[in-house]
């Protein structure tokens, strides 16, 4: 995209002439164009590479090496969870019978 919006920024009239069927001078609002679209093209050449990740936007932290306490804990087997137990009764979580209509 780049490559295309380098031509009509630095020549318009260059790429009006190649595109107009007869020769004629090139008028103020079709160079005002086609600079306008060359300044698009290179916004969006940026926000694809910015958006698709080729150029990170975030600077990620060095990895740390463990230390040896977390070296053996990793090792370690993991400890039990710890059992559930029923909510008291009438807590929230639990749901109240909702009265009849009469």
């Amino acid at each position: 995209m780049t490559l295309e919006a380098i031509p009509l920024i630095l020549s318009p009239t260059v790429i009006i002439t190649l595109l107009s069927p007869e020769v004629r001078e090139s008028t103020a609002l079709e160079e005002y164009l086609s600079r306008s679209l060359g300044i698009t093209l290179i916004a969006f050449a940026i926000l694809n590479l910015l958006l698709t990740g080729s150029v990170p936007l975030t600077v990620i932290p060095p990895t740390i090496p463990p230390s040896v306490h977390q070296a053996n804990s990793l090792l370690s087997p993991p400890s039990p969870s710890p059992q559930r137990t029923a909510p008291p009764p009438n807590s929230p979580t639990q749901r109240l019978p909702t009265p009849s209509p009469r």
